[in-house]
């Protein structure tokens, strides 16, 4: 954190701490049936704080503070095993399908000579430390019985989603007074979730670029969101690259359009449309302990391509060699190739064992087309600060040749008892034809036990290894469909400006459906108290009455930002159950109603 902070920042510390009185809000639930001793659920998460938050830095030159926290996302809640006593529940699961939304409003920072870097350099480690530790395919755990083996409950990546960057259309000429005109070189960059992004080829002076170019992504559920940015390559060091717009859809809505493949609109500031579009398809392939002819075949595969997924769980260390537990800052080193990852770290401290430290954590390694080392040994170093305690390898052909492709154990690392527990899996890639097929549920089971069984391993839980199972939830069901229109307004005022001039407000809407991450914007009414909308319609896959119909209502400015006047939230269900028209007020930070109304009205297809 301190290395990656702008120089005026070193020594960042707070000096109060108030996260304010408004309370989390939670809607928009979705519960999948229930399966083999698993129940999910997922959720939205908002929270518009009215924090009071200080910080100091430079020696208590710079102080600045947050007034307010803005953090929205979709979670998902695991909750296995199910039982039939009580806690209910062995551990409950949870983290945001996507990476949330999240904004800070600093105070004080004026002052402050790198205002810019400073605000985007803080909101991008909050992001990076959430996204490290709680957007999927990374979960956080909570244990309802603190006994039970994370390595049981533990759920891994279920699929990879293949995604093809098929052609484009709708770019257009930049004419130039003082030079030739432009015809764009463009190119495309697609992410899905928190991986690294995919870079397309630059398809030079071309308005309606073809690419076919594909790219495999670790996919954990299909309310995933695929983030396609496009660009126009310029040549030159002070001739920056051209952002031509962007677009957003779920895996889920890319596998519902015909032939599993989607003509996403790209939408420019403020979703502004650019009238141009990029078309993308998502295939679906299983992840499978059954069969690792993919990893076989993995010289002759694309770098572009998963041909397989490494899995390392870390649960806990034992006996620890120190002879005060205040000494304990422990902590495990995953190092297989040129990739590293480390747990948390483990210190004293009430209700924590840090003799024994536990860490439930589990690492994910893709294993891409053409990469031979990627067969190299899995090294596990248990570490107390900087000094090692001891190591552990896995090796690759172990792998191979285990039952299910998983090791797990409690190994000792020295004498007198220190050991580490934890299971390393292989997974191969199953080829799939059809996108409605059952994703599959690697579910932890018991091994057969290793014949040289130490006092250690007699006290630990059996090792789990993985095993295939459909899903309930998996497929890709045909939905009912629902057309959401946006009618007239009501309420809204005239404002006064200086020299006494009337500002009649231009009001446009901004709509979100669900989960979907796109943004519909209606035209915008210019000059009206009282706007009416014609036309002002768009259809949406309807997979539940409590999905929830999301409006922000601005008012148009010719320069600057434009005015945000309120909000609302509706669900599908209470629309309908209204006759199938509404009227929703609008409200301010979620607050209490500001007497400006919209009405909106919803028909099932």
């Amino acid at each position: 954190f301190k290395d990656i902070m702008p120089k005026a920042l070193q020594g960042l510390h707070f000096t109060e701490l108030d996260l304010g009185s408004v309370p989390i809000r939670l809607d928009n639930v979705v519960v999948h049936p229930l399966k083999d001793g698993m129940l999910q659920f997922d959720l939205d998460v908002t929270w518009k704080s009215d924090s009071n938050i200080k910080l100091s830095a430079g020696g208590g030159y710079i102080k600045f503070g947050v007034k307010s926290i803005h953090l929205s996302g979709r979670m998902i809640f695991t909750l296995r095993p199910l039982r039939d006593e009580i806690p209910i529940v062995d551990a409950i699961q949870y983290a945001f399908i996507n990476p949330p939304t999240l904004e800070l409003d600093f105070t004080g920072l004026a002052s402050v000579a790198e205002f810019s870097a400073i605000d985007k350099t803080i909101q991008k480690i909050i992001q990076d430390i959430l996204a490290s530790m709680i957007v999927l395919p990374n979960r956080m755990l909570f244990k309802m019985d603190p006994n039970c083996d994370y390595r049981k409950i533990y759920q891994p990546p279920q699929q990879i989603a293949r995604i093809t960057c098929c052609n484009g259309r709708g770019f257009a000429i930049q004419q130039h007074r003082l030079k030739k005109d432009d015809i764009p070189d463009v190119y495309c960059l697609i992410q899905l979730g928190d991986e690294e992004e995919f870079r397309s080829s630059t398809i030079k002076n071309s308005l309606s670029p073809v690419w076919n170019e594909s790219k495999d992504f670790l996919l954990s559920d299909n309310d995933q969101i695929v983030s396609l940015e496009v660009w126009d390559e310029d040549k030159g060091a002070l001739n920056s690259d051209d952002y031509l717009g962007t677009a957003k859809a779920t895996v889920g809505e890319i596998l519902l359009s015909s032939g599993k493949t989607m003509e996403l609109e790209l939408m420019q500031q403020q979703n502004k449309s650019s009238d141009a579009y990029v078309t993308l398809r998502c295939d679906i392939c299983n992840l499978t302990n059954q069969s690792l002819s993919s990893i076989e075949n993995i010289a002759s595969s694309s770098k572009n391509k998963i041909c397989g997924l490494l899995a390392v769980v870390v649960t806990q260390a034992m006996h620890l060699p120190l002879l005060k537990k205040e000494e304990a800052a422990s902590f495990v080193k995953v190092v297989y190739g040129k990739s590293e990852f480390l747990t948390g770290v483990v210190t004293d401290a009430p209700g924590i064992d840090a003799l024994n430290p536990v860490f439930d954590i589990a690492f994910h390694v893709p294993i891409v087309g053409g990469e031979l080392d990627k067969k190299g040994p899995i090294k596990l170093i248990l570490m107390n600060g900087e000094k090692s305690l001891g190591e552990t390898t896995v090796q690759f052909d172990a792998l191979t040749m285990a039952s299910n492709h998983t090791i797990a154990e409690t190994r000792p690392l020295q004498s007198g008892g220190l050991a580490l527990e934890f299971s390393v899996s292989l997974l191969g890639v199953e080829e799939q034809q059809q996108a409605d097929d059952n994703m599959p549920v690697l579910q932890m089971t018991q091994p057969s036990t290793s014949q040289n069984k130490t006092e250690l391993d007699q006290k630990a839980p059996s090792s789990p290894s993985l095993q295939e199972e459909p899903a309930a939830n998996s497929s890709i069901p045909q939905t009912e469909q629902v057309r959401v229109s946006i009618l007239s307004g009501n309420g809204f005022q005239i404002v006064k400006k200086r020299f006494n001039k009337k500002d009649i407000p231009d009001v446009y809407c901004l709509v979100e459906f669900g989960s979907s991450p796109k943004v519909w914007r209606t035209s915008t009414i210019k000059d009206s108290i009282n706007p009416v909308w014609k036309n002002e319609t768009n259809t949406y896959t309807l997979s539940n009455m409590n999905q929830v119909i999301t409006l922000d209502v601005y008012d148009a400015n010719k320069r600057g930002k434009d005015d945000l006047l309120g909000s609302a939230r509706t669900t599908v269900g209470k629309v309908l159950l209204h006759g199938g028209k509404m009227k929703l007020e609008l409200q301010e930070n979620g607050g209490q109603g500001i007497g400006i109304f919209i009405e909106i009205s919803c028909n099932k297809n």
